[in-house]
């Protein structure tokens, strides 16, 4: 693992020390996701080749609210259920990838790059169009199975889409990263299973909405509601994609006039709910 520092001026002390304003959840309750009115973000010319080389297995290193197993509970679970992913394996692994800011995470195990000197253009992009006060960490992507319904620990504001993502390469024919309203019952972890395979579907509920960014001249950054809503992923093996995961220190009075700009120009779907958590 190769640690790299960053400007102090890019790490934020914790995720959630700068709160979501309030009138907010009300304002924008029942959105999903929307992209965001901003030009499309292009990475560096050699990025999706350095992600392809550098990336690692994300392999999990102790068990956490979201996967409450121990590297033994996880292994004698996979013998008995075929459909159980043991994280604590290359094979049972969901993800490859990398960070490109330090993490302070230790629950699983991480490849550290130093995005700013290594991506430039990127990042210079990430400064100029994110309304954000700070970044608290930046961590690439590609899913190595259909990942299903699940809730992030991060930026889980009623009411509010704040979780960002970046589609920086997909060469998928049809979209993959797709929202459902989290079941009341449910607590939107990933062990909950909430949305079994279903004949081939790869788990793709009646009620899921896809965000489309396989148009290649609009946006392809998004934010989506990580509370009322869980997320998921269809894979192909044939088709591969990176997507940026991004948790900012939020500038409010400027994110909320883009989030005001953005709905009017995309005009996102918006249910009628009020859920209870």
């Amino acid at each position: 693992m190769i640690v790299l520092l960053l400007p102090i001026n890019m790490i934020m002390a914790s995720h959630n020390y700068n709160l979501c304003p309030e009138h907010l959840s009300q304002k924008y309750m029942g959105i999903p996701y929307v992209f965001l009115d901003i030009p499309r973000i292009i990475p560096d010319e050699h990025f999706v080749d350095m992600f392809h080389e550098q990336s690692r297995y994300v392999r999990r290193l102790e068990k956490t609210t979201g996967y409450p197993f121990s590297a033994e509970e996880a292994a004698a679970r996979s013998l008995e259920d075929p459909l159980f992913k043991n994280e604590y394996t290359d094979q049972g692994s969901n993800w490859r990838g990398f960070f490109l800011t330090p993490t302070r995470d230790t629950t699983m195990n991480h490849v550290v790059v130093d995005g700013e000197k290594e991506f430039p253009k990127l990042f210079e992009q990430l400064h100029t169009y994110l309304p954000v006060n700070s970044i608290d960490k930046i961590r690439c992507w590609e899913n190595q199975y259909p990942i299903g319904l699940h809730r992030d620990i991060e930026e889980q504001y009623s009411g509010v889409p704040t979780s960002l993502r970046i589609m920086l390469d997909d060469n998928n024919p049809e979209p993959t990263f797709w929202l459902a309203p989290k079941p009341s019952d449910k607590k939107g972890w990933g062990y909950e299973r909430i949305n079994p395979a279903n004949n081939n579907r790869q788990g793709v509920t009646d009620d899921a909405i896809f965000v489309d960014t396989t148009n290649k001249t609009g946006s392809n950054t998004f934010v989506f509601n990580n509370y009322e809503f869980c997320h998921a992923a269809k894979k192909n093996a044939n088709y591969n994609k990176i997507l940026m995961f991004i948790v900012p220190n939020w500038n409010w009075v400027d994110y909320e006039k883009l989030l005001d700009r953005s709905i009017e120009k995309f005009t996102p779907t918006r249910l009628n709910f009020n859920q209870e958590f």
